[in-house]
């Protein structure tokens, strides 16, 4: 069934066919009346796996499960299980392949050192709070993790088995790779650490001096990249990929044609001199290569430096293949050709003719590790590997392997799904997750038509919205369900069903808060304390009151510029403020301090700068 929409947009007029409606898994139970209680323990949910080419094992990081799986690749069965104490976010094995090193997901994070053979834990190291991607030196004898909302850098002394130093990055690191010399550390960092009113924003690459462990460059993206998450180099050494999401946030959110709202990218890093070398898309004209998630460079049998570049894409379920060579090749000759009239970044179809999509067997690819002439792909939402027989023609062979044969969804699991599913959107440019990934903020602010047009608002959290009605910046939508339905047929211009949007309803009233990195610092609890009664006295809790910090009125706080100008806003709830910057309905204020100054320049007055920063910890620590 096709429908025919009509949209008004500044004066003219855009018609466009909608997709069919899109089939899922149906729930076997009935729905009842209310919102399921999300069962984590149902499913495995394979994030991470790497392999042992030699003994022909694959290690699964299994999430939701709490547990590493051994699989024995030859015959695709189960041979061990590991249990871990908290959800495994990352692994990397021993060249010899006896040991293996896990991070576990958690506020207290820590990284398992396990003897490969047996599954035995021989040690737990603790590092920062929620830690993934972990990386070995090349003497094997310093492990580099990436601590996700600490915004660091462990470096954990493997011989003395603890955590020697931390280094400063940007935000959300959630990917690293390590130079072929070994001298230089490639950091991705998820989000952009701006206030969007600026005129660039956009996460970054960070670049970590091994020799001195200080960042040596802030490697920019282009303007309004977001959601970074692999990153790799090529083969020989000279290039350093990272894929994200490329936001154009600044356009109006009138239609999706064409890459209009978001594109799908990778970025070249020239290795050595750390400058980027160009952004390419990975979309098609009329087809979103959504979500990206991880990159991997696959070198080929054949002789003269071929290689494959592989990108899973996790919102559509597909794993992407570019010819390396093809791709060097194409890029150093459209720069070396080009005059300043044409910009790669802008050309949807740059890849024509060196690209290939390939459709998995399961849903919600991740991680990928390659043995021989196979690609293993974890697959998190289908609880399930994607087994990928690369031929030099062009003709994938792909299989399922299952690892939760029992798999049921509840409702609340469907939703995660459907939230994070981008061939629900009109040529599935991007998903719900792709503006609030795990629900929460992308850092940027878009121009929705709910309030009029060029007026950009903040992505807000979505955590307790089902429960702080109304929604939206301004209020505009009466509830966090009448936002979900708006969103899908508004925002991903797509003919929502009634019951995807109740699953979504259900995933999002799931949401729970993490626990801010603020209250784990010992040194801040004095602080903490001292600002929660700075933060009553000073009458704060009249509108941040209660158990989610918000009275769910609108005030006029004075920060609305132009047509906006005396505008009242929604009260924000500040749970999980620590993780939210920018802040405001405009994202103009990156910081609490920015925030205190334009709304209540007299309180600053008042205050020293230490109550200051007693008042900025407890609000970080909410």
């Amino acid at each position: 069934m096709f429908i025919l929409l009509i949209i008004p947009v500044a004066g003219i007029w855009i018609y466009r066919k909608d997709v069919p409606e899109q089939s899922f898994v149906e729930d076997t139970e009935p729905v009842e009346e209310g919102i399921p209680v999300y069962e984590q323990g149902n499913y495995v949910g394979p994030v991470d796996i790497t392999a042992d080419p030699v003994r022909n094992l694959l290690y699964i990081a299994e999430y939701t499960a709490r547990k590493i799986v051994v699989l024995d690749s030859n015959r695709n069965e189960v041979i061990r299980e590991i249990a871990v104490e908290e959800s495994p976010s990352g692994m990397v094995l021993s060249q010899d392949g006896s040991l293996l090193y896990v991070t576990t997901d958690s506020p207290k994070g820590k990284v398992l050192v396990i003897e490969a053979e047996t599954g035995t834990v021989k040690s737990s190291i603790p590092v920062g709070h929620s830690p993934n991607s972990p990386v070995l030196a090349l003497d094997e004898k310093i492990l580099y993790v990436c601590n996700r909302f600490n915004h660091d850098v462990s470096l954990v002394d493997l011989q003395e088995g603890r955590e020697k130093r931390r280094i400063r990055v940007k935000r959300e690191p959630v990917g690293a790779v390590l130079r072929k010399d070994g001298l230089c550390l490639f950091v991705s960092n998820a989000l952009a650490d701006f206030a969007t009113s600026n005129q660039y924003a956009s996460a970054m690459v960070a670049t970590i001096n091994l020799q001195n462990y200080e960042v040596d460059e802030w490697i920019p993206l282009p303007h309004g990249s977001f959601n970074l998450k692999g990153i790799c180099q090529s083969p020989d050494g000279k290039y350093v990929y990272v894929v994200h999401v490329l936001g154009r946030y600044k356009q109006p959110c009138t239609q999706l044609e064409r890459g209009w709202l978001c594109t799908n990218a990778i970025t070249v890093i020239d290795a050595q001199s750390y400058l980027p070398v160009t952004t390419v898309l990975l979309d098609d004209v009329d087809k979103g290569a959504p979500n990206p998630f991880e990159v991997q460079c696959i070198p080929s049998a054949k002789e003269g430096g071929d290689y494959r570049i592989a990108i899973t894409l996790s919102g559509s379920h597909e794993i992407l293949f570019i010819d390396g060579k093809g791709f060097e090749e194409k890029i150093s000759r459209v720069l070396r050709q080009d005059h300043g009239s044409y910009s790669i970044t802008d050309d949807l179809g740059f890849l024509n003719g060196l690209k290939q999509r390939v459709k998995l067997k399961g849903a919600g690819p991740r991680k990928f590790v390659s043995i021989a002439d196979k690609i293993y792909v974890a697959e998190y939402f289908s609880d399930s590997l994607s087994r990928v027989q690369l031929n030099d023609n062009g003709n994938y062979e792909i299989a399922e392997i299952p690892l939760n044969k029992g798999l049921k969804m509840t409702l609340a699991r469907k939703g995660e799904r459907l939230f994070n599913d981008a061939t629900l959107c009109y040529q599935q440019w991007m998903s719900c997750a792709t503006c609030h990934p795990d629900g929460r903020s992308d850092s940027f602010s878009w121009d929705l038509l709910n309030d009029g047009i060029g007026n950009p608002k903040n992505t807000k959290n979505l955590l307790y919205s089902h429960k702080t009605p109304p929604v939206m910046s301004t209020g505009i939508r009466e509830s966090a369900k009448y936002a979900v339905r708006s969103g899908v047929k508004h925002i991903l211009f797509a003919t929502g069903l009634e019951r995807d949007s109740l699953a979504i309803d259900a995933y999002v009233s799931s949401l729970r808060p993490v626990q801010s990195p603020v209250t784990l610092d010992g040194s801040k609890a004095g602080n903490i304390q001292k600002g929660k009664i700075l933060f009553e006295k000073s009458g704060c809790t009249r509108c941040h009151g209660g158990d989610y910090f918000t009275d769910r009125s609108k005030h006029n706080m004075n920060t609305g510029l132009g047509t906006e100008l005396g505008s009242a806003y929604d009260t924000p709830s500040l749970v999980e403020a620590w993780r939210t910057s920018p802040y405001l309905h405009d994202g103009s204020a990156n910081t609490i301090v920015e925030v205190i100054n334009k709304i209540d320049p007299e309180l600053k007055t008042a205050l020293t700068k230490e109550e200051m920063q007693y008042l900025v910890d407890y609000v970080l620590s909410l």
